[in-house]
């Protein structure tokens, strides 16, 4: 039986912050898909470094216990920095089992990546097909397949590069089988920090409920492709259900591309969750488009357990949204956080400073917005060029890319492609947290509304101000 060791690395955070760890959702999805397309085949054990980073001596004897047939990583261009060091040491400890590696940084590096010393393959896109294609593979002795499996990429022993192209038949989400949650143990992640900042502790999950986005922003990653492919509500109320009665979990994090871009299937989901009782708590880190919100939409989802929404406005100058192909109605997203404010949910607001050509005066006009609206909370992150979007192509050469994806983070100024000195961007940037945080009124709202505790809320706080005026000037 092959044994696949599964790995989530860790990911670069801000001083003082609690280590970031969350259920890696991509490859708990990759196993569930092995095991039904290879029944009884397979071995699967899971480390996510986020959570809990190991030695090189545990690392060996886990090695050395578990006798992996192959090392799967996934890995966000957060994480990237984590990649070579971690696969330098996993072939020191294991030089003769393959390394594959997958997830939103492997789609946009592709081939460069298999310059890393170590990497055999990379899988490219949506990653179930080109995984289990490399799997049967290497179970016929096929060290360099080279039958079409979507994604995969290989250099070949005569150097010459094996590409294939992605998956043109993108799966049906609703036929997909039921992450691989045994594999993780719920408690580990109690105390870690999630990608909702109003984090409450205890068992958690996060929910996909599609694939796929028809905007194009040009900051973006594209992994699952423009066609938005949506599980059907009651789809959706099995996946809750299978986690809330096999393993204890009532809160969930939604993390689609667009989750609401389907008006009436919002709907439908809330009204199931109601209908059937269920007392659980979701959020929305990401994944809403918030112009296509309404009165509705927002009660229906604060009726149904939400408690928390992260607006991804960006910028406030229409300009601006038209160049980054956003277009966003922010008065309606005004608006929608008004609404939401009111009926109780806690909101936060993700915005962006230092596009290409932006002015002073435009950064000003988003810091207003921010300012002025009735958000409970904000970001004002420095816009990094991803390797791999459209706004890397457009201004980063490869080698720059290169570099930018080991030292990536959304803090630190250098990264920025910013008109403005880093200094000044810096300066500008702490200037709009201070400004945004420090209103008696605005202060008032997060400590009467804030729904993770006294406690946590004293906690992010302090990592909050400790990170603005202590900051690093570098990663």
């Amino acid at each position: 039986m092959p044994r696949i060791l599964l790995l989530g690395l860790e990911t670069v955070r801000r001083r003082r912050e609690p280590t970031y760890g969350a259920p890696p959702l991509g490859l708990l999805c990759l196993a569930a898909f092995a095991r039904e397309k290879r029944p009884g085949k397979d071995d699967f054990v899971l480390v996510n470094e986020g959570i809990q980073k190991r030695t090189a001596s545990q690392w060996s004897s886990l090695i050395s216990n578990f006798k992996p047939d192959l090392f799967a990583i996934s890995v966000l261009t957060t994480q990237a920095r984590f990649l070579a060091q971690k696969v330098e040491l996993l072939k020191k400890i294991a030089p003769n089992v393959p390394v594959v590696v997958g997830g939103p940084h492997a789609t946009a590096f592709g081939e460069s990546l298999l310059q890393t010393k170590g990497i055999d393959y990379i899988v490219k896109g949506e990653g179930e097909l080109g995984f289990v294609g490399l799997l049967d593979a290497l179970e016929r002795g096929e060290k360099y397949p080279e039958n079409p499996i979507p994604g995969l990429v290989f250099v070949r022993p005569d150097g010459s590069l094996k590409q294939n192209p992605y998956n043109k038949e993108l799966l049906d989400v609703n036929e997909l089988p039921f992450p691989a949650w045994d594999l993780v143990r719920f408690e580990d992640y109690y105390h870690s920090r999630r990608m909702t900042s109003t984090e409450i502790g205890g068992r958690y999950a996060y929910l996909m409920t599609s694939r796929g986005c028809p905007f194009s922003c040009i900051y973006c990653h594209d992994v699952f492709g423009s066609k938005f492919r949506a599980m059907r509500p009651k789809k959706v109320l099995e996946h809750m259900e299978r986690l809330i009665y096999r393993h204890n979990v009532r809160d969930f994090e939604i993390i689609d591309d667009i989750f609401n871009l389907d008006r009436e299937r919002v709907l439908d989901i809330c009204r199931l969750i109601i209908e059937r009782g269920h007392k659980i708590r979701f959020s929305f880190p990401n994944g809403l488009r918030c112009d296509l919100l309404d009165r509705e939409i927002l009660e229906s989802l604060r009726n149904a357990g939400t408690y928390s929404i992260s607006f991804a406005v960006e910028t406030a100058d229409k300009d601006l949204q038209r160049k980054i192909r956003k277009n966003l109605d922010t008065e309606k997203v005004r608006e929608n956080i008004a609404i939401a404010a009111e009926i109780g949910i806690f909101t936060w607001g993700f915005f962006m400073l230092g596009f290409p050509g932006e002015t002073l005066e435009q950064m000003e006009k988003t810091v207003r917005f921010a300012i002025e609206s009735k958000l409970h909370g904000a970001f004002f992150f420095l816009v990094i060029p991803f390797p791999g979007t459209a706004l890397a192509r457009q201004y980063l050469s490869e080698s720059q890319a290169l570099q930018a994806s080991r030292d990536i983070t959304y803090f630190f100024a250098q990264n920025s492609l910013s008109m403005l000195d880093p200094h000044q961007l810096e300066r500008f940037q702490k200037r709009a947290f201070a400004r945004f945080f420090l209103h008696p009124v605005r202060m008032a709202r997060i400590w009467r509304d804030y729904p993770g505790g006294l406690d946590v809320l004293l906690k992010r706080t302090w990592y909050f101000f400790s990170n603005l005026l202590f900051a690093r000037k570098g990663p």
